[in-house]
């Protein structure tokens, strides 16, 4: 199964790699988690794949398995043409 989902990753970032880093994307959800780390988060659009297996009746999921995961790149912006 193949589809496209809002993909949410949190963990812990080094303090000095987030303030040395210029991306926009990460969120902070704890700026001082302890003297060294902040814990925070970042959104993507991913193309994920699926393997799901059932019970051997076939009632229930019996397992999931991500088979593999790629980013979707944003839509470039709509940007009015200079006049």
């Amino acid at each position: 199964m193949s589809f496209e989902a809002a993909v949410s990753l949190e963990g812990m970032a080094f303090k000095a790699d987030y303030y040395a880093d210029e991306s926009e994307s990460i969120d902070v959800w704890d700026s001082d988690w302890n003297n060294h780390y902040m814990w925070v988060v970042t959104h993507h659009t991913g193309q994920l794949t699926l393997r799901i297996y059932l019970t051997p009746d076939s009632e229930a999921v019996d397992e999931v398995e991500l088979e593999s995961a790629t980013e979707v790149p944003p839509e470039p912006s709509a940007e009015p043409a200079p006049t």
